[in-house]
């Protein structure tokens, strides 16, 4: 079975989106994603609510799909504009939370070793089209899902449901081996950040310390690694002498 992924999702619900096509990819026996939507039998859609044009967008990436594929969809859309989704005929699904669901449902497996919420959320999307801007040393780490407000005005709590935090440790871990595989740049993302220090139950100023305090160490140990380099191209060039001349010296 070929399934094609497509979403219009905001950053934090990027990676989630990219967490469900690895959790796929490893679990699902008979399916094979790809990025070629008329060979596709089924399609998956992660749809945003956030705003009025991500709503038509939305609406447009559901109309796109011909009836005769098996469509999952899920995201704020679906609970923010059920009224609408329900009359896809073709279409199932499911609300932001009910993604475990949702994904037990694709893959269809008596071989799954873990549920998709044990697996971490990646620190980038899923391909390279889906950034404004694409720089390869730019990563992002979720820090918070979900949302604690209760604005009349805004779909955010109505689609993407109650916050959740990211544990401390996991946070800590991505962004160190960040750096060290050379990102220059880490987003701490989420809908709601400011609900991280009242649910994780540390302060999010300690959270940004111990962060720093990974960045300082990371730095030293590039000042080491560029010092060593230094020493190591002395001691080979020492009985060399480099001269550099003009062409009319010749």
């Amino acid at each position: 079975m070929k399934l094609y992924m497509d979403n219009n999702f905001c950053t934090v619900y990027k990676l989630d989106f990219n967490r469900l096509s690895k959790y796929i990819s490893d679990n699902a026996i008979d399916v094979e994603i790809t990025d070629d939507l008329d060979k596709a039998e089924v399609v998956i859609l992660g749809l945003c609510a956030a705003f009025e044009a991500d709503e038509k967008r939305s609406y447009e990436l559901i109309k796109s799909i011909s009836t005769d594929k098996k469509c999952y969809v899920y995201g704020c859309y679906t609970k923010v504009r059920e009224d609408i989704v329900k009359n896809f005929t073709h279409v199932k699904y499911f609300f932001t939370w009910e993604i475990e669901k949702m994904a037990q449902e694709i893959v269809r497996s008596n071989q799954i070793h873990c549920s998709l919420l044990e697996y971490e959320l990646p620190t980038n999307f899923r391909r390279e089209h889906e950034y404004r801007v694409f720089d390869s040393q730019k990563s992002f780490v979720a820090i918070t899902t979900g949302c604690s407000f209760e604005c009349t005005y805004c779909p955010h709590k109505l689609g993407a449901g109650p916050p959740t935090v990211i544990e401390a440790e996991t946070i800590l871990k991505q962004v160190s081996l960040l750096l060290e595989q050379g990102t220059r740049t880490i987003f701490l993302t989420g809908i709601d950040t400011a609900a991280y220090s009242k649910i994780a139950n540390v302060p999010f100023s300690t959270l940004l310390q111990r962060i720093l305090l990974i960045a300082e160490r990371e730095r030293e140990r590039e000042r080491d690694r560029e010092l060593s380099f230094m020493q190591e191209f002395v001691c080979r060039n020492e009985y060399y002498v480099i001269q550099l001349r003009s062409k009319s010296e010749f």
